[in-house]
């Protein structure tokens, strides 16, 4: 199954901080907030060096795990020909997932994603954007998505009027083409701040919907786990919601299969890029006919092994091939 994945296209810039600062930035916890160029640099001045430099951009994360994995996935996001961009592209090459060069896109910034991680593994994001927000039709290769099986959008581009009309039509033309589709709702953010927009791609429903609890809760308006399922499975043949440490459920079919955490427990140290894992390992599960339960399960064990190590994706191919084996054997 070839996957074209649509989102920001964003060098994340690690950072190790504590709930005072966190509380003296005024930020909520486990959140992202989007900030323009002046805050970024303001912020950055708050801040130590930062403790690594790595590729990032939930989509992105996604379409690099499921590449890790052995499938072929096409990622589609705007960059400046900066020194970021030029990084990004780079490095998303790296993991072998096809995208466009640099010199492909206009002038302008890239964008760049404060990461702020606290003790107790959890991440909270600055987010700016740059001209991955300005995404257009003419960004969209036409020829690669038509030979795509499935399209998948990360939640996040929302954020962006432009970005939303670009994904609604890169949507209708995946459905005109019987192209299954895929969508994260990526934050509690979007769902609070941008939910019109973040609806839209929702409108005809979708094969795959991706969240957490908490904006399972918020987009359904329920106020539990089997509630919530019910009210997103008429938007989406899989429902797929985690539960941080105790696991996550899939519900499909009228029917809600649940995984749990394996008993080992899992030493996490960053919580960042786990969702994104979550979802390039699901769906590369579901490409190899698993059922809701496995999926669930893949997606679980691989969400354990990325925060447990700092960053949104492992060093490479070897790491993937490593976890997936390693899975087989549990």
């Amino acid at each position: 199954m070839h996957i074209y994945a649509i989102g920001n296209a964003l060098v994340d810039l690690e950072y190790r901080v504590s709930d005072t600062l966190l509380d003296a930035l005024e930020l909520t916890k486990g959140h992202m907030a989007l900030i323009d160029d002046a805050e970024l640099g303001a912020r950055m001045s708050r801040l130590d060096t930062p403790i690594r430099r790595c590729g990032g951009g939930s989509a992105a994360n996604s379409a690099a795990a499921y590449v890790g994995f052995g499938g072929e996935a096409h990622f589609c996001g705007r960059v400046a020909n900066d020194d970021v961009g030029r990084w990004f592209i780079n490095d998303l090459q790296r993991y072998g997932v096809q995208t466009k060069p640099a010199s492909s896109f206009g002038e302008g910034t890239s964008g760049q994603c404060l990461v702020l991680i606290t003790d107790d593994a959890e991440r909270t994001m600055l987010t700016f954007l740059g001209v991955s927000a300005e995404l257009r039709p003419m960004d969209i290769d036409e020829a690669a998505l038509a030979s795509a099986d499935l399209l998948y959008l990360e939640g996040y581009m929302a954020g962006s009027d432009t970005a939303t009309r670009t994904c609604a039509e890169a949507m209708a033309l995946a459905r005109s083409r019987n192209i299954e589709t895929a969508l994260s709702l990526s934050d509690a953010s979007m769902i609070q701040f941008c939910r019109a927009n973040l609806e839209r791609f929702l409108e005809e429903g979708v094969t795959h919907l991706f969240c957490n609890l908490e904006e399972a809760m918020l987009l359904s308006g329920a106020d539990g786990l089997e509630s919530a399922g019910k009210r997103l499975a008429q938007f989406a043949k899989h429902v797929h919601i985690t539960l941080g440490a105790k696991g996550s459920v899939c519900v499909a079919e009228g029917a809600m299969a649940r995984a749990r955490v394996s008993d080992d427990a899992v030493n996490a140290i960053d919580t960042t890029g786990a969702g994104d894992m979550y979802a390039g390992t699901v769906l590369y599960a579901y490409a190899q006919s698993a059922s809701p339960a496995q999926m669930a399960a893949f997606g679980n064990f691989a969400a354990g092994r990325i925060v447990s190590h700092f960053g949104a994706r492992l060093s490479g191919h070897a790491d993937y091939a490593e976890l997936q084996l390693a899975f087989t054997e549990t």
